[in-house]
């Protein structure tokens, strides 16, 4: 299952009338004033799904600084959630700056079936990520409730670009550090902040804190990836759960397999002594791997099982999306017998003899 988990949809109101809104709100005008900015609504962004093999998109707000485009942009994303219901899972927008209304659109949220807010952009909304005083509220309501929080996230160095903005890991790393129960995703790799996980009172903070990966091709190189891995976990970069398990489960099956026929390399080579085809040599092996292949899904569900329960993911709401689970079992049953099946033919023919070589 590929999850995409940044993704923004306007209706087709702001689509059509896309001028008034970038005279309406300085967020908006930031990102898309360049007239090659696209937007897309619910359905072009359904169409790219298919077209890319994308299975669930998590669709995004942005920092609109009008209690009231909050309002009318949420109304948006719910129906479209409510239209897709197993395509797209639902983020808001709220305005801090305005307590009351903020709390009351966060509840109208949850009603409405969102499963967080994000993309804030407190240097462009106006207001201080880190007021304490102004946040807490809304944070411990989004905790009761269950709720992500997405910001973005800046560079503090680097080249400028549409939308960068000023949310460094700095006051990124302030804000995680006073709610350590508020799950936290920072945007675009949190402006760097992973690198910084290396000190101890960092990665402390970092406990329920995790990355999106949008816009890597802009920010950084392909080694992004490996690093973050190495300093944190692929549990922490949301776009690499469900391949971490699939590519675990494939090493696991080669691995067992090519292990257990180079000790059994000499059995293969007498049988082929004593006249024994090629085929009758191959069949137990293609069964065992077949065997593998079951016992690396049965396996990989358990770890995953235990990574979910130990983070507590089961709590974070998006993942309950109504999926084939049971039709995406089955194709890792049958993809991962077929993978140990062509694993114990490649690797018995590495040990199989020739005629040639046998006469000698």
């Amino acid at each position: 299952m590929i999850v995409d988990f940044h993704t923004h949809i306007f209706s087709p109101k702001i689509k059509q009338d896309r001028i008034d809104y970038l005279v309406r709100d300085a967020c908006f005008a930031e990102l898309y004033s360049a007239p090659q900015a696209k937007i897309a609504t619910a359905d072009d962004l359904i169409v790219s799904m298919d077209e890319n093999n994308i299975d669930v998109s998590v669709v995004l707000n942005i920092g609109w600084s009008d209690p009231e485009l909050c309002t009318e942009t949420n109304d948006y994303i719910m129906e479209s959630v409510a239209r897709f219901p197993k395509r797209l899972a639902g983020f808001g927008m709220v305005q801090p700056k305005f307590p009351d209304a903020a709390l009351a659109e966060l509840k109208r949220c949850v009603k409405g079936g969102l499963k967080g807010i994000g993309e804030l952009r407190p240097d462009v909304q106006g207001y201080d990520l880190n007021d304490q005083e102004l946040m807490t509220p809304l944070v411990e309501a989004m905790v009761k409730n269950h709720l992500i929080l997405l910001t973005h996230a800046s560079e503090p160095l680097g080249h400028a670009y549409p939308g960068k903005g000023t949310m460094t890991p700095d006051k990124l790393f302030r804000f995680a550090a006073a709610y350590p129960k508020l799950t936290l995703v920072c945007a675009h790799w949190g402006g760097g902040l992973p690198f910084f996980a290396l000190m101890p009172e960092v990665r402390k903070a970092l406990g329920n804190v995790y990355f999106d990966t949008a816009a890597s091709l802009y920010l950084y190189n392909a080694q992004i990836y490996r690093q973050v891995v190495s300093l944190l976990g692929a549990e922490k970069i949301l776009f690499g759960i469900v391949a971490t398990f699939i590519l675990g489960s494939v090493l696991i099956i080669a691995n067992a397999i090519h292990m257990t026929i180079f000790t059994r390399r000499h059995e293969i080579q007498v049988m082929q002594v004593v006249g024994a085809t090629r085929r009758f040599i191959r069949a137990p092996f293609i069964i065992e791997g077949a065997f593998y292949g079951v016992s690396s899904v049965v396996l990989g569900l358990l770890l995953l099982g235990v990574f979910f329960i130990s983070l507590q993911l089961h709590k974070i709401p998006f993942i309950n999306l109504e999926l084939p689970y049971g039709g995406l079992l089955g194709f890792e049953l049958l993809f991962s017998m077929g993978v140990g099946m062509v694993s114990s033919v490649l690797a018995v023919h590495t040990y199989l003899k020739t005629d040639k070589a046998l006469s000698e």
